[in-house]
């Protein structure tokens, strides 16, 4: 805008000049027109160049602020993927100790399954005896009365 000011005041300067000068003059009055069309050609210029300016730094604001925020969006995806990663892992181990939980109960469980067999069988084996010996009462006691 300073560049602006300043040929526009240099401009009304020389035409200030050239009108006290020559007034009268052809020559001079050709030279008064020409240089006021180029000054209001420079000016409508300046003015689409200084649109356009604010145009492209409106643009590059806008750019930067989506920038920024899609830096941000980046930034929270990478923290949640981290996140999952972690989760993901804890999963694994807690999945793998939870395979070894059940080997081990079912271990236990077999454990138990014996001593069931052993223990019945070990019942049966005493209620057999008992029969038999029963058995045997039953028979001296009958050979007794008889």
């Amino acid at each position: 805008h300073e560049t602006f000011r300043y040929l526009e005041e240099k401009i009304s300067t020389l035409t200030l000049e050239l009108t006290k000068k020559g007034s009268d003059d052809e020559l001079y009055s050709q030279k008064l027109r020409s240089i006021e069309l180029e000054r209001d050609d420079i000016l409508r210029l300046c003015q689409a160049v200084s649109g356009q300016v604010e145009e492209q730094t409106s643009l590059i604001e806008q750019l930067t602020r989506e920038t920024c925020c899609e830096f941000n969006t980046a930034s929270t995806l990478s923290k949640d993927l981290a996140r999952r990663q972690e989760y993901c892992e804890e999963w694994r181990a807690q999945a793998q100790q939870v395979q070894q939980d059940i080997l081990s109960v079912e271990q236990q469980l077999m454990g138990l399954r014996h001593n069931l067999e052993t223990g019945e069988r070990s019942r049966l084996g005493s209620v057999e005896e008992q029969s038999r010996m029963q058995s045997d009462v039953w028979a001296a006691a009958a050979a007794a009365a008889a």
